[in-house]
């Protein structure tokens, strides 16, 4: 690949990257990402925009450990934690004078 297209490549996926990582919500700016993975994003230039935007995200995902952010761990824990607090509000009720 010459140096232009890899150039015109890098350039579209700067685009790309700064919006996923705005989109995220990550102090992390396209700066502050390594060469290499830079380097990982690369081809992903060669697709549609929806698609080259959605591999981009996943990717930065799992190489900057985004999985998940903290609210969502905590939406997910709420059901249980909601369901053990009803239980001690029935139990306290039972054991009242």
């Amino acid at each position: 690949m010459s140096d232009w297209s890899s150039s015109v490549q890098r350039q579209e996926i700067k685009g790309v990257v700064e919006a996923v990582l705005e989109e995220l919500q990550t102090t992390i700016g396209y700066e502050d990402l390594g060469e290499e993975v830079l380097e990982e994003l690369t081809p992903f230039a060669s697709l549609s925009e929806k698609k080259r935007s959605a591999a981009v995200k996943d990717s930065l995902i799992k190489t900057l450990e985004l999985e998940k952010p903290v609210i969502v761990k905590a939406i997910e824990e709420m059901p249980d934690y909601i369901g053990k607090m009803k239980m001690f509000e029935d139990v306290s009720e039972d054991i009242r004078p």
